[in-house]
Formats: structure tokens, C-alpha cells, sequence
């Protein structure tokens, strides 16, 4: 029974050192054009558009890293990232007027991967590293 537990007792101390934190805080305050999480905008009159007031004309994608010590205690890359000059100027190249369907997804590195197999993982100096991205429709408003 003492072997079994010990076994049992080594799978949760490796499975629990995967568990490495991170943060990133996405903004987009200083963006030009309109921005949405869905498919409806707004027209510079105010008024709520929908994807048959416009058309698709490129896509948004970018990523975005941040790397932290300490079980993401200590941060290595800023905690903030504004996304607006990114997106300002992905949009003006397409010739858009507005991103739609933004989307941001969390990943986790390959440091992290390798990581979750060892028990370096346990120790608070380790890094861990997680890949944010961010995706959206580009358009242009139908006159």
C-alpha cells in the first residue's frame, strides 16, 4: 500500500507542475477605428451595423508573449499590452474601417510543455511563458 501511495503522490506532484500562472492585460484604448467583439459595429452615425453593411477586407493577427518567474508572481514582460497601434495599423493598411470578431486565445509554450514532465516546474525560478492571440475580421462600412 506504501508504494502505491507514493507512486500515486508523485503523479499529483508532477501533474500540479504544470500548473504555472500568467497574466497579460490586452486594451486597445488609443485605437483609431471601431473595435467589436462581434459581428455588429457602429456607423460613424451611430447606427448598429451588421455583416451585411459591410465587407471583409484582411485579417487581424498578431501574437503576444508574456513571461513571468514565481508561479507568474514575477513578471518578466510588462502585465499590459495595448493592442491599439497594432490594430490602427493593420486596419489602415487593409483599408478598413473597422475589426470585427476579435478574438483572443491563451496558450502555453513549449518551455511550459517541457516543463510540465520534470520537476523544475516546482521550483519558483523556473519561467513560464504563455502565447496570447489575437484575431479579428478587418472591414470596410458599405456606402
Amino acid at each position: 500500500m506504501n508504494k502505491a501511495l507514493i507512486v500515486l503522490a508523485a503523479i499529483v506532484t508532477l501533474a500540479l507542475s504544470a500548473c504555472v500562472g500568467g497574466r497579460l492585460l490586452l486594451s486597445a484604448d488609443r485605437a483609431q477605428f471601431p473595435v467589436s467583439l462581434s459581428p455588429g459595429i457602429h456607423s460613424p452615425q451611430g447606427k448598429l451595423l451588421s455583416s451585411a453593411d459591410y465587407d471583409s477586407v484582411g485579417v487581424f493577427s498578431r501574437n503576444y508573449e508574456s513571461w513571468s518567474l514565481g508561479w507568474s508572481l514575477i513578471p518578466l514582460t510588462p502585465l499590459q499590452k495595448d493592442i491599439s497601434d497594432d490594430l490602427n495599423a493593420a486596419i489602415r493598411e487593409a483599408g478598413g474601417d473597422a475589426a470585427v470578431n476579435l478574438k483572443v486565445s491563451v496558450g502555453i509554450g513549449n518551455l511550459n510543455r517541457l516543463l510540465a514532465f520534470s520537476m523544475l516546474a516546482l521550483l519558483p525560478v523556473t519561467p513560464s511563458v504563455h502565447r496570447v492571440r489575437v484575431t479579428a475580421d478587418i472591414v470596410r462600412i458599405r456606402e
